[in-house]
Protein backbone atom coordinates (compact mmCIF):
# COMPACT_ATOMS: atom_id res chain seq x y z
CA UNK A 1 0.00 0.00 0.00
CA UNK A 2 1.17 3.53 -1.24
CA UNK A 3 0.36 6.30 1.27
CA UNK A 4 -0.81 9.15 -0.29
CA UNK A 5 2.45 12.00 0.90
CA UNK A 6 4.21 14.80 -1.34
CA UNK A 7 7.64 15.21 -1.66
CA UNK A 8 9.08 18.73 -1.18
CA UNK A 9 12.35 20.69 0.10
CA UNK A 10 12.76 21.25 3.64
CA UNK A 11 12.27 24.37 4.94
CA UNK A 12 14.89 25.76 7.20
CA UNK A 13 11.65 25.93 10.52
CA UNK A 14 11.63 21.60 10.18
CA UNK A 15 14.72 20.49 12.07
CA UNK A 16 12.91 19.59 14.79
CA UNK A 17 10.29 16.83 12.86
CA UNK A 18 13.55 16.29 10.42
CA UNK A 19 15.42 14.89 13.98
CA UNK A 20 12.65 13.36 15.36
CA UNK A 21 11.82 10.99 11.90
CA UNK A 22 15.53 9.43 12.15
CA UNK A 23 15.16 8.43 16.14
CA UNK A 24 11.56 7.15 15.24
CA UNK A 25 13.46 5.25 12.11
CA UNK A 26 15.95 4.15 14.23
CA UNK A 27 13.77 2.05 16.37
CA UNK A 28 13.60 -0.17 13.87
CA UNK A 29 16.99 -1.48 14.99
CA UNK A 30 15.58 -2.47 18.44
CA UNK A 31 15.20 -1.32 21.76
CA UNK A 32 18.43 -1.08 22.81
CA UNK A 33 20.18 0.32 19.89
CA UNK A 34 20.36 4.51 19.96
CA UNK A 35 21.34 6.92 17.58
CA UNK A 36 21.96 10.83 17.42
CA UNK A 37 19.50 12.97 15.22
CA UNK A 38 20.68 14.82 12.07
CA UNK A 39 23.14 16.74 13.44
CA UNK A 40 21.27 20.68 13.39
CA UNK A 41 24.63 22.17 11.48
CA UNK A 42 24.33 19.49 8.31
CA UNK A 43 20.39 20.07 8.25
CA UNK A 44 21.33 23.85 8.05
CA UNK A 45 23.87 23.55 5.50
CA UNK A 46 21.83 21.48 3.20
CA UNK A 47 18.12 22.68 3.65
CA UNK A 48 19.04 26.08 1.69
CA UNK A 49 20.14 23.51 -1.37
CA UNK A 50 17.62 21.88 -2.01
CA UNK A 51 19.39 18.44 -0.77
CA UNK A 52 17.05 17.76 2.17
CA UNK A 53 13.71 16.63 0.93
CA UNK A 54 10.75 15.62 2.70
CA UNK A 55 7.87 13.66 2.43
CA UNK A 56 4.94 15.15 3.98
CA UNK A 57 1.04 14.27 5.11
CA UNK A 58 -1.88 15.93 3.58
CA UNK A 59 -1.49 18.08 6.64
CA UNK A 60 2.19 19.13 5.86
CA UNK A 61 3.68 16.64 7.98
CA UNK A 62 6.97 15.46 8.20
CA UNK A 63 6.70 11.59 8.11
CA UNK A 64 10.31 11.05 6.16
CA UNK A 65 12.95 12.71 4.78
CA UNK A 66 16.03 12.15 2.54
CA UNK A 67 19.32 13.78 2.53
CA UNK A 68 21.38 13.58 -0.62
CA UNK A 69 24.30 16.13 -1.98
CA UNK A 70 26.82 15.87 -4.85
CA UNK A 71 30.22 14.83 -4.60
CA UNK A 72 32.53 14.54 -7.59
CA UNK A 73 29.83 13.53 -10.28
CA UNK A 74 27.94 11.70 -8.14
CA UNK A 75 24.61 12.55 -5.79
CA UNK A 76 25.48 10.68 -2.41
CA UNK A 77 22.45 9.89 -0.51
CA UNK A 78 23.83 10.51 3.05
CA UNK A 79 20.44 9.49 5.05
CA UNK A 80 17.03 8.01 3.95
CA UNK A 81 14.64 8.02 7.26
CA UNK A 82 10.83 7.18 7.03
CA UNK A 83 8.93 7.62 10.55
CA UNK A 84 8.33 4.24 11.86
CA UNK A 85 4.55 4.85 11.99
CA UNK A 86 4.80 4.72 8.12
CA UNK A 87 6.73 2.44 6.99
CA UNK A 88 6.05 -0.10 4.82
CA UNK A 89 3.79 2.40 2.58
CA UNK A 90 5.72 3.37 -0.12
CA UNK A 91 7.20 6.67 1.14
CA UNK A 92 11.07 5.12 1.61
CA UNK A 93 10.77 4.53 -2.34
CA UNK A 94 8.87 7.67 -2.67
CA UNK A 95 11.98 9.53 -1.36
CA UNK A 96 14.55 7.30 -3.43
CA UNK A 97 12.83 7.95 -6.67
CA UNK A 98 13.14 11.32 -5.52
CA UNK A 99 16.80 11.53 -5.24
CA UNK A 100 17.07 8.96 -8.82
CA UNK A 101 15.39 11.66 -10.75
CA UNK A 102 17.37 13.99 -9.32
CA UNK A 103 20.54 12.67 -10.21
CA UNK A 104 19.07 11.97 -13.54
CA UNK A 105 18.10 15.91 -13.95
CA UNK A 106 21.52 16.92 -13.36
CA UNK A 107 23.23 14.38 -14.79
CA UNK A 108 24.95 13.15 -12.38
CA UNK A 109 26.95 9.82 -13.49
CA UNK A 110 25.32 7.82 -10.32
CA UNK A 111 23.42 7.58 -6.96
CA UNK A 112 25.64 6.29 -4.19
CA UNK A 113 25.30 5.53 -0.96
CA UNK A 114 26.80 3.44 2.20
CA UNK A 115 24.75 1.09 4.18
CA UNK A 116 24.95 -2.23 6.28
CA UNK A 117 25.22 -5.29 4.09
CA UNK A 118 23.07 -7.03 6.42
CA UNK A 119 20.04 -4.96 7.52
CA UNK A 120 17.30 -6.85 5.97
CA UNK A 121 15.48 -3.77 4.78
CA UNK A 122 18.35 -1.62 3.52
CA UNK A 123 20.57 -3.44 1.42
CA UNK A 124 18.05 -5.91 -0.35
CA UNK A 125 15.48 -2.58 -0.47
CA UNK A 126 18.36 -0.43 -2.61
CA UNK A 127 18.96 -3.39 -4.61
CA UNK A 128 15.20 -3.53 -5.44
CA UNK A 129 15.50 -0.23 -6.63
CA UNK A 130 18.85 -0.88 -9.12
CA UNK A 131 21.63 -0.22 -6.95
CA UNK A 132 24.84 -2.90 -6.79
CA UNK A 133 26.80 -3.57 -4.03
CA UNK A 134 30.15 -2.32 -5.09
CA UNK A 135 33.48 -4.10 -4.37
CA UNK A 136 36.61 -3.02 -4.43
CA UNK A 137 36.06 -1.00 -7.40
CA UNK A 138 34.24 2.63 -6.22
CA UNK A 139 35.00 6.16 -6.53
CA UNK A 140 37.85 7.41 -3.90
CA UNK A 141 35.38 9.37 -2.18
CA UNK A 142 33.30 6.36 -1.59
CA UNK A 143 35.93 4.69 -0.24
CA UNK A 144 36.84 7.10 2.36
CA UNK A 145 33.25 7.38 3.42
CA UNK A 146 33.45 3.71 3.95
CA UNK A 147 35.88 3.17 5.78
CA UNK A 148 34.97 5.52 7.86
CA UNK A 149 31.98 3.56 8.69
CA UNK A 150 33.27 0.85 9.46
CA UNK A 151 35.92 2.70 11.64
CA UNK A 152 32.72 3.77 13.47
CA UNK A 153 30.36 0.93 13.77
CA UNK A 154 33.33 -1.31 15.11
CA UNK A 155 32.74 -3.61 18.16
CA UNK A 156 35.73 -1.48 19.53
CA UNK A 157 34.09 1.97 19.05
CA UNK A 158 30.33 1.14 19.22
CA UNK A 159 30.15 -1.90 21.63
CA UNK A 160 26.07 -2.35 20.72
CA UNK A 161 27.44 -3.98 17.25
CA UNK A 162 28.29 -7.18 18.98
CA UNK A 163 24.46 -6.98 19.58
CA UNK A 164 23.24 -6.20 16.43
CA UNK A 165 25.46 -7.80 14.33
CA UNK A 166 23.45 -6.77 11.04
CA UNK A 167 25.23 -3.25 10.99
CA UNK A 168 28.21 -4.96 9.86
CA UNK A 169 29.76 -5.31 7.18
CA UNK A 170 28.99 -1.82 5.83
CA UNK A 171 28.93 -1.63 2.58
CA UNK A 172 29.15 1.23 -0.51
CA UNK A 173 26.19 0.75 -3.09
CA UNK A 174 25.37 2.57 -7.03
CA UNK A 175 22.89 3.02 -9.09
CA UNK A 176 24.17 4.44 -12.55
CA UNK A 177 22.22 6.46 -14.29
CA UNK A 178 22.29 8.32 -17.90
CA UNK A 179 24.61 11.04 -16.79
Amino acid sequence: MTERCVLRPARADEYEPVAAIKLDASRRYGEEYTTRPLPRDVFDKYVGSGSVVVAVTADDIPCGYSLAYDIDRDLYLRHLFVSHAFGQRGIGAALLRGVIDRAVGARNRAVTLTTGGNIPWNAPFYQRHGFAVLSEKMPEYLGVLLKAEIEHFSPENLPLVLKQPYLLPRVAMERLTAG
